[in-house]
């Protein structure tokens, strides 16, 4: 496989990757973690959305880390 369409195929895992990594960190974060919390401490929905919010901040920061080394990865592809 040359080297362009393994960049290709490492783009697309990133792609799949951030999908997956935002909706199960969302679900379990946001909605199981932050859910419990709302019970136990009485408030409303506060860290639910808490919770919603930090999983959206990690899962774009994972998302550019992913992106940055790809990006190294095409440069070096792209001298060869």
């Amino acid at each position: 496989m040359n080297s362009k369409k393994m960049v290709q195929t490492k783009f697309l895992s990133v792609c799949v990757s951030f999908g997956l990594t935002i909706g199960i960190l969302i679900y379990f974060l946001g909605v199981v973690l932050g859910g419990w919390l709302d019970l136990h401490f009485g408030t409303d929905s506060w860290f639910t959305i808490g919770g919603v919010l930090l999983a959206i901040f990690c899962s774009f920061f994972e998302l550019i880390q992913a992106l940055k080394a790809l990006d190294k990865a095409e440069k070096k592809a792209d001298e060869e």
